[in-house]
């Protein structure tokens, strides 16, 4: 989520210096539809109908444009891997791309690529696959299944976050990026301890 001003194109992120931005300006957004379905959230687009949610492209955006209704949870039962209807599947994409059409001759205009997330904030929504991935990885360990829903769900988000990063990794390898690439990692706070968020901050005390 953007979340730091879309009143006018001067507050996103094209005005404060981003060549491109795939993501939602809103509080919150679901991980196989468009918006929330909370009313304190709204489901109207931002600055007059200028900018849109998970849209390539606005008034003043130069470039392809992504079709913006791209979420849909026909897909949301399915046990496929890694549905295309998954929004952090549409962000992992952009991620790839970015990285696979940089143009490693301009070596004064060095990349610079900021992903950040929707995994692991509630809503704890995941692809089945990655559900059955887990409860695999739990048995195979010798651990005890799941007591909780919500942290079976935490964990197989999780678990989607590592392949992300891993196939991110994979494709700044194969383009001879890696050994030039500084990668940071952030998180704004610690996880939520309290239902629906699951998570669990040992040894620290307290959460988000």
């Amino acid at each position: 989520k953007w979340g730091v001003g879309s009143a006018t194109p001067q507050h996103t992120p094209h005005g404060r210096g981003y060549e491109s931005w795939l993501g939602y300006f809103g509080h919150s957004n679901d991980y196989w539809r468009k918006t929330q379905p909370f009313l304190s959230t709204g489901a109207l687009d931002v600055c007059l109908n200028k900018f849109v949610d998970l849209s390539m492209h606005n008034t003043t955006y130069r470039g392809g444009v992504r079709d913006a209704v791209s979420l849909s949870d026909a897909c949301k039962e399915d046990h496929e891997s890694d549905p295309a209807c998954y929004e952090e599947h549409l962000f992992k994409e952009r991620a790839l791309s970015v990285i696979k059409e940089h143009d490693l001759s301009r070596v004064d205009e060095p990349l610079f690529l900021f992903y950040a997330f929707h995994l692991v904030h509630s809503p704890l929504e995941v692809p089945n696959a990655y559900l059955d991935r887990i409860d695999q990885l739990v048995a195979a360990s010798g651990g005890d299944p799941f007591d909780s829903k919500n942290r079976r769900h935490y964990a197989a988000m999780v678990l989607y976050m590592d392949d992300a990063v891993g196939e991110v990794v994979r494709a700044l390898r194969d383009r001879g990026m890696w050994e030039s690439t500084l990668l940071v990692f952030l998180s704004d706070n610690g996880g939520p301890v309290y239902e629906p968020g699951a998570a669990n901050n040992h040894p620290h005390k307290g959460g988000k």
